[in-house]
């Protein structure tokens, strides 16, 4: 008899605007991005929360996108959800919900779900049009954190 055993599934999402400069950092990683079994790339550009309901089917979340405020300029860290979750969560209107508030509402709805949430992020002092941070070097960076996330180093608190 077969036994069939799911692989740990794994998403990764692009956030962020192509058109905002170093906001594009998430979609560059994800063009750079080797495909893996068990692996999913999607960029959901700004609209987080459309893509909540496909967590619950997860293992493990690897959000990539560029944050501002948080760390140095220019520097790519892995961010765990306990270290994310506390930021502020303002959402730029009221058609769009922010990153941290849709993280929040999917563990409302979801309390139980085992889904583990990183943040690879580009640290980014503003956003603009320019892109000042999002160089080559940033990408591969950020590509290598997302392919072995499970071992990276990790964020547990606000810095």
């Amino acid at each position: 008899m077969d036994v069939h055993v799911d692989a740990p599934r794994t998403l990764v999402l692009a956030l962020g605007n192509p058109l905002m400069g170093d906001d594009a950092f998430g979609a560059r990683v994800l063009e750079r991005l080797p495909p893996r079994g068990g692996v999913e790339v999607r960029d959901a550009h700004t609209d987080l929360l459309g893509r909540i309901d496909d967590f619950i089917a997860c293992d493990l979340v690897i959000l990539v996108d560029a944050v501002v405020g948080v760390g140095r300029p220019g520097e790519v860290k892995v961010f765990d959800e306990a270290a994310f979750s506390c930021w502020d969560a303002p959402s730029p209107s009221v058609h769009q919900v922010s990153p941290v508030a849709a993280i929040r509402l999917f563990r409302a709805l979801h309390p139980g779900a085992a889904t583990r949430i990183v943040l690879v992020a580009l640290c980014i002092p503003r956003l603009d049009r320019a892109s000042a941070f999002a160089d080559d070097a940033a990408i591969e960076t950020a590509v290598e954190l997302v392919m072995t996330t499970g071992s990276a180093p990790r964020t547990t608190g606000p810095t």
